[in-house]
Parts: C-alpha cells; structure tokens; sequence
C-alpha cells in the first residue's frame, strides 16, 4: 500500500509523468474505440465528370449530405481525408434530368463503409449545348466635347469570343463596357476600357477591349 501511495504521488508530482500518463489513457480509449462500429454524418462534395466537351452544365447540386457507417478506424480515415461523390456523365443529354442516388459512386482508401441517404433518393441536374459567339460591345460615354465637336464613331478594335450554354448565349444582345468619359476631348482618343461579366455560366475570351 505505501508503494502504491507513492507511486501515485510521483504521478501527480511528475508533469511529465502526468502527460505521460494522460496520452497513454488516451490511446488506449482509441484503440478500443477504434475497434467499434459507429455512424456519422458528412456533407460531401459531388463531382461531375464525363461530360462531353460539347455541352455544359447549367445546373447542379454541389454538395449532399450521406450517413457513414462502419469500424472506428474507417471512419476516422474518412474524416481526415473526406472523400468525393462522382457523378458520371457519360450519357448525359441536354435538358433538366434526375439521376438516383444509387447510382452515385464514392471511392473509400479503406475498408468496408456503408452510405445511406437521410430522405435524398435522386439529385436534378440541368445541362446545355455549349456555344461560342462573338459579342457586339455596346461602350456607354459620359461627359461634353469642347463647343463646337460631337462624337462621330466609337469603334472597338478588339474582338471579344464569349463561351456557355446556348440558351443563356442566344438571351444576351450584346456586353456592356465601363462609362467612357469623353469631358474636354479635341481630338481622337484611344482608351483601354473593362467589360461588364454578362451572365453566369459565360467566359470571355477578353475583360477589356481597346476603342
């Protein structure tokens, strides 16, 4: 008994000894632990992949929330390194279409994992034919000449290629500059002027245009 009194009390006395002893309680409690069976919940990132160069998508979840079942150590594995939910898209048509969850392929780096889905059964995607065309640039201009001079032609000398779904492509009339202030001018001006992002979804080849 007085052996293990002071056994106890270099323990306590001891940090080190203490860190020591609390790291060691620690591990063991996650050795067992990890040995178990549980389940928890994780929102995963869904990828797209396989569609065809010709078309795009226009709409999509990005996320979905799946419950993840198995031993300890597979499921602490998982939160370190949360996998991704890839979606194939290799049939994949235009239109706005449903694809079941089932269907929905997770790839784990160990183990045996269930996944099951709280009341998902089914993710809507949207997808379009891609489009290239080139776009009129309309520049708006502010501001008076010096009596007498009037503003004869704004030319832009650059060609600018915008990129997206055909639909969203086909609605826009033309991209929209910054203001060009033309106060005081005398004679002709060449200015380096920005361009309004037109729609979501679209890339330009240029986000500025000489005139």
């Amino acid at each position: 008994m007085i052996k293990l009194n002071k056994t106890l009390t270099n323990l306590i006395n001891d940090p080190i000894r203490k860190i020591f002893a609390i790291t060691f309680a620690i591990g063991l409690w996650l050795f067992v632990a990890m040995d178990g069976d549980y389940v928890f919940r994780r929102d995963t990132k869904v990828v797209y992949a396989g569609l065809a160069d010709s078309l795009i998508l226009t709409d999509s979840v990005s996320m979905l929330s799946a419950y993840f079942s198995g031993r300890g150590s597979y499921l602490f594995n998982l939160w370190l390194a949360p996998p991704k939910l890839r979606c194939n898209l290799d049939n994949a048509r235009p239109g706005r279409q449903s694809i079941p969850v089932s269907k929905l392929i997770y790839s784990f780096p160990v183990g045996e994992i269930g996944v099951a889905y709280d009341t998902v059964t089914e993710i809507v995607i949207a997808i379009d034919e891609k489009d290239r065309r080139i776009m009129p640039i309309h520049v708006p201009y502010s501001g008076a000449l010096e009596q007498g001079l009037s503003i004869k032609e704004i030319v832009v000398l650059d060609t600018v290629e915008a990129i997206g779904p055909k639909q969203i492509l086909q609605s826009i009339e033309r991209v929209q500059a910054e203001t060009l202030y033309v106060r005081r001018q005398t004679a002709s001006f060449q200015e380096v002027m920005k361009l309004d992002d037109p729609a979501p979804l679209i890339s330009m080849s240029a986000n500025r245009v000489r005139i």
